[in-house]
């Protein structure tokens, strides 16, 4: 009977490692497919008014979830209202989604997660998402590269394709906004520029 147990767990280890690798190809082919459309301008994002205040905690509050069973915590810093985006809600959901995930695997155990929204001139929005991870100088000019991942630098071993922050360029690019990266003493900071529906979308 121990034996079929020590059996059966060991099946399973080798099922949950070809699932895992399965999940990571598909993930990878989609990936390269929505870049390679992007590049390519084939793939057009229609713009739609998003009102932030309604729409946000269902992006947001998944990540509570999961920062909590790591012990992070996500703190949010927002005035009472926001202005509506001139955005597409399934592309910014996706651009935030990437740099929260990226803001989890990169943090230790008991990170504070920082997401600020500030509007900025009348026109646009801007959105931080803040870690505590420092990136190497040398390493930040490739950040955005295709397939390129930070070396030694992921201490939940998640994995992942390299691609999502060169979709995460190219996606912000479609929604007519600017994203940049900052990291110094210990923190890390990716800040985007949204326009917001009263103003020109144009950066």
């Amino acid at each position: 009977m121990l034996k079929q147990f020590a059996t059966d767990d060991r099946q399973k280890r080798y099922l949950d490692i070809l699932a895992n690798e399965c999940n990571r190809e598909t993930e990878l082919i989609n990936d390269l497919l929505d870049l390679q459309r992007l590049e390519a301008g084939r793939s057009q994002i229609q713009q739609e008014v998003v009102d932030l205040d309604s729409w946000l905690p269902s992006v947001l509050d998944p990540f509570r979830n999961r920062m909590q069973q790591r012990q992070q915590s996500l703190e949010i810093v927002r005035p009472p209202t926001l202005p509506p985006l001139l955005s597409n809600r399934h592309a910014l959901a996706r651009v935030l989604a990437e740099l929260l995930n990226n803001a989890c695997k990169y943090s230790p155990a008991g990170a504070q997660i920082i997401v600020r929204f500030d509007p900025i001139g009348g026109d646009r929005l801007q959105i931080q998402v803040s870690n505590p991870s420092e990136i190497p100088s040398e390493e930040l000019p490739r950040i955005f590269e295709k397939f390129y991942r930070i070396p030694n630098a992921d201490p939940w071993q998640q994995g992942g394709t390299g691609l999502g922050l060169a979709l995460t360029q190219k996606l912000v690019e479609q929604l007519q906004g600017e994203i940049h990266v900052h990291s110094a003493a210990g923190m890390t900071t990716f800040t985007l520029s949204l326009p917001t529906a009263s103003g020109d979308p144009t950066p």
